[in-house]
């Protein structure tokens, strides 16, 4: 429920920034309370958005969708997002704020698994923690990284050169990054199908 109102708060200055046509079938990858696909629902006509989070996760998530009234337009499965199968025909994967946690290799997988879950032209955006090549910059991504290595299994902050590389690799294409305005420390990455 923390990270519920954490992710409303980044959720009001991201979404808007999406391009998510009406009517689009959305995968919202590890989703967590389902704050990104209820604004996604309530700002795009027609959009239905499907969320993927572990059980205890999607089960609160699904509480939340309900108390919003947002039942028809927003689903939440309980799966590891590893190893349940992404819905097929999407027209836009969202992984907001999921990658930091996630080995390289773990990364690379999951971009293959949206790509293969999108319609030609389909869109994926992902928003995370990320640095410029140097890995140095900007300081608070490169401070975020430490905090994420020394608390995480996997955790780390990758830069925008980095992910431009596994998603190409992962078959997409029209690769477009840059960060968020001030005060959000976040970048915000897209690429399509």
């Amino acid at each position: 429920l923390a990270m519920h109102g954490r992710a409303m708060a980044i959720g009001r200055a991201v979404v808007p920034l999406l391009a998510i046509p009406e009517g689009a079938r959305v995968l919202d990858v590890g989703g967590g309370p389902a704050a990104y696909s209820m604004l996604i629902a309530r700002a795009v006509p027609g959009a239905v958005c499907t969320v993927i989070d572990l059980p205890g996760v999607a089960a609160i998530a699904a509480e939340l969708v309900t108390e919003a009234g947002l039942t028809d337009r927003v689903r939440c499965v309980g799966g590891n997002y590893h190893s349940t199968p992404f819905p097929p025909d999407q027209d836009t994967v969202v992984m907001l704020g999921i990658l930091h946690q996630e080995s390289p290799a773990g990364i690379g997988a999951l971009l293959k698994k949206a790509r293969a879950a999108l319609k030609p032209g389909g869109r994926i955006y992902v928003l995370d923690m990320m640095t410029d090549g140097t890995r140095a910059n900007p300081p608070f991504s490169a401070l975020f990284a430490v905090n994420m290595a020394l608390t995480a299994r996997h955790g780390w902050v990758f830069s925008d050169d980095d992910l431009s590389g596994w998603l190409a690799e992962a078959g997409f294409r029209d690769f477009v990054c840059a960060p968020l305005p001030p005060p959000m420390p976040h970048w915000l990455a897209t690429a399509r199908v």
